[in-house]
This record gives structure tokens, sequence and C-alpha cells, in this order.
């Protein structure tokens, strides 16, 4: 009787400890048919996903599903788009499973055609190329949708580049060439259960280098970026159960709204800091202003100089002009509030007309 005291505790724990394994294996199951039932519900809406290699472990305290060389294909979208990874790794918790981490390992490769759908404008193509030593995206659910989405890029590299008649120069200048950082964060939270867009947002740069390889050899470094602002006006755009691959169709005369709560940045020894609210369409910035502090203006008017932004006149005359306006810090750089004024398009510092 003494000896079946003595053994019933363990029996308990043996028993839960079967229940407990029974249990996960049949979500690992269920997870896995899920997960396939997605698939093909992408497929319905025109996306197409494919991978080598699924398994589901983690057991005992995580799920996780590890997919070898995943790829999407959105076809049918406006503006089609592929992607591929050599890895992708997804895991949640047992005990929160509402809170899911995703890994990405090797290098992601991004390919689109957009403007495909408007008889008025020649598509361009773009292809990109992203590696980093760390790429971790952290979704969080709230009644089986995404609420919040933070992700949170280490030592990243991307390198990009575009074709297609209508791609001009002044596209190539900033988005054909390579971008690496040491640090790359970007936190969201979602406008509402439906949509895949992001109301507030932050995003959290370091150590910034970029170079416009086809161009005229333009190469920045900036030291840190940070940016945090509320999209408004945003066009809602249901999931349609799950359904990836959606985005606004928007138009010239789709205006939005960013208030800017606190924007900075920081070319050693430049430093801007700035807030405002500027109104966009697909084409970028319309109009709108944020009132910039800018410390170490005259290195700023070199680095725009250097890399043909203005001319040797203009920035002598600004220059002269800044300088009468300024206000000394207790530092000894140059300090000077300005607006960047957007006016239908065109971009100005105060005065200076930084495009045409």
């Amino acid at each position: 009787m003494q000896s079946n005291r003595i053994y019933w505790p363990f029996a308990v724990l043996v028993s839960i400890a079967l229940i407990y394994t029974f249990v996960w294996f049949y979500l690992a199951e269920r997870t896995e048919q899920d997960f396939n039932h997605w698939i093909e519900l992408q497929k319905s809406h025109g996306t197409e996903v494919k991978y080598t290699d699924l398994k589901v472990g983690g057991y005992p305290y995580r799920l996780t599903i590890r997919l070898k060389n995943p790829e999407i294909f959105a076809q049918d979208h406006p503006n089609q788009w592929y992607w591929h990874s050599e890895e992708l790794i997804a895991t949640a918790h047992t005990y929160n499973p509402n809170h899911i981490m995703i890994e990405l390992k090797g290098e992601q490769s991004f390919r689109g055609v957009k403007n495909q759908h408007l008889s008025s404008t020649d598509p361009f193509s773009w292809t990109t190329s992203v590696t980093a030593d760390v790429i971790l995206v952290s979704l969080r659910l709230k009644s089986g949708k995404i609420s919040h989405i933070d992700s949170d890029f280490q030592n990243l590299i991307a390198e990009n580049s575009q074709s297609g008649s209508n791609v001009g120069s002044e596209w190539r200048h900033f988005f054909d060439g390579t971008v690496s950082m040491n640090r790359f964060e970007i936190h969201s939270r979602l406008r509402s259960e439906e949509s895949l867009f992001a109301q507030d947002i932050a995003i959290i740069a370091q150590g910034v280098k970029t170079e416009d390889t086809p161009a005229s050899g333009f190469e920045n470094q900036m030291d840190a970026f940070v940016i945090d602002a509320t999209l408004t006006d945003l066009t809602e755009v249901p999931l349609h159960e799950g359904r990836i691959g959606v985005a606004p169709d928007l138009h010239n005369d789709e205006l939005k709204t960013a208030i800017v709560h606190n924007i900075q940045a920081v070319w050693l020894p430049v430093s801007i800091s700035g807030q405002g609210a500027i109104t966009y369409s697909d084409n970028g910035p319309e109009d709108g202003e944020i009132d910039l502090s800018i410390v170490g203006y005259e290195d700023l008017l070199r680095a725009l100089q250097r890399e043909n932004e203005i001319d040797r006149t203009t920035a002598a005359l600004s220059g002269a002009v800044l300088g009468a306006l300024s206000v000394l810090t207790g530092g000894g750089d140059d300090e000077i509030q300005l607006p960047l004024r957007f006016d239908r398009g065109q971009v100005f510092l105060g005065f200076i007309p930084l495009s045409e």
C-alpha cells in the first residue's frame, strides 16, 4: 500500500506528459493541414506559394514550421511580384500561440513589375536581392488577425535594379544601387484587424550607406535614421480570408496624409530632426511641410554640392543667407530651423530647391 502511494504521483505525471504529447502532435498535424489549406486559398486568389520541403517540429514547448526554398508569386495583382528565400522558420510557443516569430535565412530575392495595369504608363520591372546576418519578423495576433508587425534586420545589404522605358534618371538616383546598414527595425500597428496597412509606424536604421552604382557614383553614409509617423486617410484593403499580395490601386488624385511625429537623421557631423505633415500619392510626397532643425548645415551644403544636388553658386549664396539666420549652439556648430517643403511634387529646403 505504501509502495502505491509512492508511485502514484509519478503515474499522474506520466499520464499528463502522455496527454500533452498527444495534444502537441495533434496540433502539429493540424498546423501542417491548415498551412496547406492556406496555400490552396492563395492559389484560388491568383497567388502561387511553393516550397521544396516542409517540416513541423519544436516538441515539447514550441510549434515550428520549417520551409526550404519558399517562394511566392503574386500573379493576379496590379503590380506583379515574386519572393524567394533559402529557408523560412516560423515559431510559436505553445503557451503563447498568438506571438509568431519568423526567421528568414540566406538570400532574399524579390522581383516585380509595376504599372502593368495602366495603359497610359509603360510598365517597368525591378529586382532586389537582400542578405543579412539576422532577419526576424514578429507577428502578434488578436482574435485570429494580425495586430502588430515588428521586424529586425542586422548587417543588411540590399542591391536593387530597375528596367523599363519609363525609369528616368531621378527614379534611378534613389532606387537603383546598393543600400547597406548595420541595423534596420520596423515597428507598426495595423489600421484595423481587416487591413494590411499600418496606421502607426516607426522605422529605425543605423549605419546606413547608399551607393547609386549605375548613375553618377552617388554615395552617402548615414550614421542613424529614425522616423515615427501616423498614416491617415488610408484606403481600406480587406485581407479576404488571409489573402496576400493585395495593395491599393492609388492614383494621383487619391492623396493620403502622413503626420510625422519625429524624424531624425545623422550624417556625422550633420544632424537633422523635425516634425510636420505631408500628403502623398502613388508618386510620392505631393504637398506639406516638415519643420527641420539642422545642426552643421555648412557641412550639409558641401555634401549637396559634392553630390551635384546644388551648384557652387547656389551653395555659396545659401551658406551666406543661412549663416545670417543661424544660431550658434554651445558646441560651436551652426544650427538653423528650416521647413522641408513639398509643393506639387517639388521639394524645397527653405528656399533651396532640392528637385525640379
